[in-house]
């Protein structure tokens, strides 16, 4: 009976013991985990935000590039081809002015050049955009003029001088060119440089996208798992110096 009470006692104090000692891991752990499960999440929201921030500086970046690239094309094409058509309408004008001034030194005077008009509907057959010739004196009076043509808003003109022998302008040959079709023509052009580059800053977003997830992997890695800060940690030592007292004390008692 003795042996059994005896047994009975030291189990509830072995089960005190334990209790106690079950109560202490879940102090010691808890704390540790929670500052830990705090860091971790704290880590994630600050790399999330970083990561935020630097996709949104990537894609203003990308967005003023592009802008200025698209701009920068659209003005260079812009150019290109207002200047082609104008040089195409001056090397019209400037064959009806070399057929007057040969004309001219053989004798025959610009107001009695009667196969002018005839030369001017000649040269306009063909030609995209050209609305005919104006042939002015220096006065700006209209000698000569294409059929069907007239004084109007939104004509285009190049002119170029008829000269005599001594050099001096005895007429004006002006080719006139239709504005409308070359609005149009620029204004489609405009919108094929925004949309290929609106798909160029697309592509590029998502490009800068995936590299920026690329190169923070490593750092949401370790935001995700900080094991290998837990050796460098306080909590990490203050848990780690309990175990040991409790290792001693019961070795101690055993």
């Amino acid at each position: 009976m003795a042996d059994s009470a005896d047994l009975r006692t030291h189990a509830r104090v072995l089960a005190r013991v334990l209790a106690r000692v079950d109560l202490f891991y879940i102090k010691i752990f808890l704390h540790p985990l929670a500052e830990i499960a705090f860091k971790i999440l704290r880590t994630k929201t600050t790399m999330l935000q970083f990561s935020g921030r630097i996709l949104a500086t990537i894609c203003i970046i990308v967005t003023l590039c592009l802008g200025l690239g698209a701009y920068m094309s659209y003005a260079a094409a812009r150019t290109t081809y207002l200047d082609g058509i104008a040089a195409r309408m001056r090397m019209l004008a400037e064959q009806v002015a070399a057929a007057m001034e040969t004309s001219q030194s053989m004798g025959i005077a610009v107001t009695e050049q009667a196969a002018v008009p005839s030369l001017l509907a000649r040269e306009s057959k063909g030609v995209p955009l050209l609305l005919g010739f104006f042939v002015r004196l220096p006065d700006r009076s209209v000698l000569f003029r294409s059929e069907d043509l007239s004084e109007s808003e939104g004509q285009l003109v190049v002119s170029v001088p008829v000269m005599n022998d001594l050099g001096e302008v005895t007429a004006r040959v002006e080719a006139v060119y239709a504005s409308g079709p070359i609005g149009a023509a620029l204004s489609d052009l405009a919108w094929t440089i925004c949309l290929a580059a609106l798909a160029v800053a697309l592509c590029a977003t998502a490009l800068s996208a995936m590299g920026v997830l690329v190169l923070l992997r490593p750092m949401q890695r370790l935001a995700a798992n900080p094991a290998g800060q837990l050796d460098e940690s306080p909590a990490w030592s203050a848990l780690r110096q309990a175990h040991d007292r409790i290792e001693a004390r019961l070795g101690h008692a055993g």
